[in-house]
């Protein structure tokens, strides 16, 4: 209904924002009290380590996502050095910009609501619902932080890897332990290709080329890449950019995106977030307007 009402894309863009602060953006926002509050007191190196480890185990959580690799402090130190070098100043600008978004932004979407007639009930459920989307994959980042030292351990007993323990159902994982199953073809199919059917309360999980038959009988390919040299697409948040195109298949290359790149990926998760801070643009292949990329960047 809103979406038929607000004929301005633009306009149905400052609408697609959360009602509130993202766990996200709470904590690009408590990093930068943390830095200002390090500075002004002066702390010695001791001290910041603390301050930035109390932050870490508080909000880290928001960036591992479902089965992304959990990096370790020292690691996430170094992704935001940048932040820590900042001069005090420019550090409480940015802190400033930040405490006054939601309220531009909600003052935004008060001017859209009159302008069309809309029913702010009806909107603020749309504004909820695009919070809570962010707010599930934060979550999923919280189980993924807490069960990866359970994984770490079912890995070093059976004798895996420990993104293979993850291609196991719950009741197979205990047969694997009790070594009533043979797990290492299992994986090795479901790895290759799997497919899980849902019938009314029944759970079925084919592997390799059952799953691939499957598959072929549905008609389900997957896309070949465009050839035409062009890319054609939706805006999600409007504006012109200008960078070298990094394209990011795998989590492991994230790394690769600097300063100034446009970032071009499938879709985008919340492990990919520092990496977007460094993008002048981002890219995905799904996705609209409510999606995880689009979201991040207008926040």
């Amino acid at each position: 209904q809103i979406g038929e009402k607000v004929s301005d894309e633009s306009e149905m863009i400052e609408l697609a924002v959360p009602h509130k602060p993202t766990m996200q953006f709470e904590q690009e926002q408590n990093l930068l009290e943390t830095v200002i509050k390090i500075k002004e007191e002066k702390a010695n190196g001791e001290q910041t380590n603390q301050m930035l480890k109390k932050h870490f185990d508080n909000y880290a959580f928001v960036y591992f996502y479902m089965d992304d690799p959990i990096p370790s402090f020292e690691m996430w130190m170094e992704e935001n050095k940048l932040i820590l070098e900042e001069n005090l100043e420019t550090l409480k600008e940015k802190l400033a910009v930040k405490r006054i978004f939601q309220a531009k932004i909600d003052k935004k979407a008060s001017e859209v609501i009159a302008k069309y007639s809309l029913d702010p009930e009806l909107v603020a459920l749309f504004r909820k619902g695009i919070y809570l989307r962010i707010y599930g994959e934060s979550l999923f980042g919280l189980g993924n932080k807490a069960s990866a030292p359970h994984f770490v351990n079912l890995a070093k007993k059976l004798g895996i890897a420990v993104n293979q323990v993850k291609y196991l159902t719950f009741e197979e994982t205990e047969k694997a332990l009790a070594g009533k199953l043979e797990y290492e073809k299992l994986i090795a199919d479901r790895q290759r290709n799997y497919s899980i059917l849902l019938s009314g309360q029944n759970t079925f999980v084919l592997n390799g080329s059952e799953s691939e038959a499957l598959m072929k009988s549905l008609h389900i390919e997957r896309e070949a890449a465009s050839k035409s040299g062009e890319v054609k697409g939706v805006a999600a948040v409007k504006g012109k950019a200008t960078g070298i195109a990094k394209i990011v298949n795998e989590v492991s290359e994230l790394a690769k995106v600097e300063q100034g790149d446009v970032l071009v990926a499938k879709n985008t998760t919340p492990t990919f977030v520092p990496a977007m801070k460094r993008a002048c643009a981002i890219v995905t292949d799904e996705g609209g307007i409510t999606c995880h990329a689009a979201i991040v960047a207008r926040e």
